[in-house]
């Protein structure tokens, strides 16, 4: 993770979670809760949430006060930003242990939440004490997080601050906190000017397939490009904001009126009957009964997506006569915007190398997630679900080649391992990784890959291919 390596790192964290979990170990809450930090890092917001909060069942239960300060310090920074309340209730339940040798991690969190949440005073105090403690401790990367919060939330220039951090994650070779640094700083301090390297960055970020830091670093440094008056995220996890300001879970008053807007969301824009969503939404009740509540979910929508009713004459929610419809024109939803960039960049790779390669880079940054994947067994998800997977599929795949094909081995393995991660059974992701890793002489790695490919040819009853020679370029 240290070294920018996701893809291998998830592929590890999994395997000693595997393992934990065959012995009956408590300590598979250890991997759970760094799987946990490594989706944050991911973008992949679900399943995040799902592993932390797996772990800290775990870890309570266990009465381990450094897993219990470690994973609540995790929860914190995930949820700062879009549930502060409970965010806060997470730092402080780390911060409950003052003799835990995670302490700075604790008081960091607890930085991050504030600063998330508007309070700069509290967030600087956090920093400061946190920067004590790791420079008593000589640990240097603590210090350089710390030191960034105080840049954050400096009354004047914090630009050395920035200098010193950056310092640090250059010598200890950390690339993903080096990107995260130059880009804070780039945002922050650097002017119109910096416009350039602050794109550089944020590119370096999810090149690395850190997707959700350069999220997070962007909304750290209060310079989050102008966003649109309504935001869907559906990729890795659903979410809802209004002029860039996220809804809370209290807003919905209930799931019923979350599942309609993510069954509009899932049918395009297209007209969905009445009938169609009382039956979805309440399957198996009388449907004469069901009129009143329908409408009752449809306006809580309305209200949630426009609570100003400043657009009463041009709703975002159409009806049209027995059915409704999301109004796509006036929301942004990223699912629909992946699918757009992606039929783009793959067009291009007909006519055009040098632009596609732009273009398949920004398509693939933005899939962080399948499609409202926090619903694994509902039916009306899979096809917008598949199309997306397929979607996603086409361009990592194009990318992994390119990179294959110019002898950028490290990138081709990340993309194959992406390939792989949502699909395990993608026999030519599994050759062109063994492939690429030959190339880069990484033999080892490269026996052990193609051992995991003929184990999943096997569960397939399918032939293994022969070990493959290197790949070109």
């Amino acid at each position: 993770m240290r070294l920018g390596n996701l893809e291998e790192a998830l592929a590890d964290l999994q395997a000693a979670r595997e393992l934990y979990a065959r012995m009956g170990s408590s300590l598979v809450a250890y991997p759970l809760s760094h799987l946990g930090e490594l989706h944050r890092m991911r973008g992949a917001g679900t399943q995040a949430l799902a592993s932390l909060t797996e772990a800290m069942r775990l870890v309570e239960a266990a009465h381990d006060v450094q897993g219990i300060v470690q994973t609540a310090s995790r929860m914190a920074e995930l949820l700062a930003g879009d549930d502060s309340l409970r965010a806060e209730e997470m730092a402080d339940r780390a911060l409950a242990f003052p003799d835990s040798m995670d302490r700075v991690m604790a008081m960091l969190a607890a930085s991050t939440v504030r600063v998330r949440a508007g309070d700069a005073s509290a967030a600087r105090a956090f920093a400061q004490q946190a920067r004590e403690m790791a420079s008593q401790r000589r640990d240097r990367a603590g210090v350089a997080r710390a030191n960034e919060m105080l840049a954050i939330t400096a009354d004047g220039d914090g630009a050395s601050l920035l200098d010193l951090a950056a310092a640090v994650w250059d010598d200890i070779g950390n690339p993903i906190a080096a990107a995260r640094n130059r880009a804070l700083r780039a945002i922050r301090y650097g002017g119109p000017p910096a416009a350039a390297a602050a794109h550089e960055a944020i590119a370096t970020l999810q090149g690395l397939g850190a997707r959700g830091v350069a999220r997070e670093v962007q909304e750290l440094a209060g310079q989050v490009p102008s966003p649109p008056a309504v935001a869907i995220r559906t990729l890795g996890g659903f979410s809802v904001s209004i002029a860039g300001e996220p809804v809370g879970a209290s807003a919905w008053q209930s799931r019923k009126a979350r599942d309609l807007l993510k069954i509009l969301v899932a049918h395009r824009g297209r007209p969905v009957t009445r009938e169609y969503l009382m039956d979805t939404l309440w399957p198996e009740e009388d449907p004469t009964r069901l009129s009143n509540r329908l409408s009752v979910a449809l306006a809580t929508v309305r209200v949630i997506l426009d609570p100003e009713r400043a657009r009463g004459a041009e709703p975002f929610i159409v009806a049209e006569g027995q059915s409704v419809r999301l109004d796509l024109g006036r929301v942004a939803v990223d699912v629909e915007q992946f699918l757009s960039a992606a039929a783009d960049a793959l067009r291009l790779c007909e006519t055009s190398a040098d632009a596609a390669g732009r273009a398949l880079v920004d398509a693939e940054a933005l899939y962080t997630g399948d499609f409202l994947e926090e619903e694994p067994y509902e039916e009306w998800p899979i096809a917008l679900r598949e199309e997306a997977r397929a979607a996603y599929a086409s361009v990592a795949r194009a990318l992994a080649e390119d990179a294959s094909g110019r002898g950028d081995q490290e990138a081709g393995v990340r993309y194959y391992l992406r390939l792989l991660e949502r699909d395990p059974f993608d026999e030519g992701a599994h050759l062109g990784l063994v492939r690429c890793l030959i190339s880069a002489r990484r033999h080892g790695d490269a026996r052990r890959r193609y051992q995991i490919y003929s184990a999943r040819m096997d569960e397939l009853g399918v032939e293994s291919a022969p070990f493959p020679g290197p790949a070109p370029g």
